[in-house]
């Protein structure tokens, strides 16, 4: 992995800790012609579990490319992922989702945790006419 040296600090060139892809600053031409070139901070434990702060031991410069497939999810089941499928057509976001739904599935918890989270909301109730029911306060 490679760590920010300090999360005040601007984002250098570098390499995605995840890919190891050559990353770029934002304003800078090499990522101005492949967005996906450009660097990005990372938080390797997500915000959403509420665990996560930021401190320089939990950023890590990624590609925007990882930062965006990886998300809100843990480390784990995104490096599982990453070792499966980069480079190939299936390496994109949806193909990742349904990856951690597989892999809670099969019982691996850390990706159950934001699974659960995550969890689609119910449909909505409809009346005899198929309007949509509103919410009781």
């Amino acid at each position: 992995m490679h760590i920010i040296p300090g999360k005040k600090k601007r984002l250098r060139s570098g390499v995605c800790a995840y890919c190891d892809r050559k990353v770029f600053p934002a304003g800078s031409p090499e990522a101005r012609a492949n967005r996906k070139c450009q660097a990005t901070r990372d938080h390797i434990e997500p915000q959403l579990l509420g665990t996560a702060r930021d401190r320089d031991e939990n950023l890590v410069i990624a590609c925007l490319e990882c930062n965006s497939i990886k998300g809100h999810y843990p480390l784990e089941p995104f490096m599982f992922f990453l070792a499966a499928y980069r480079g190939t057509p299936k390496f994109n976001m949806g193909e990742f989702r349904r990856f951690v739904y597989d892999l809670t599935l099969a019982g691996f918890k850390a990706a159950r945790v934001v699974a659960l989270n995550a969890r689609p909301k119910p449909p909505q109730r409809r009346d005899e006419f198929g309007r949509f029911m509103r919410r009781a306060a």
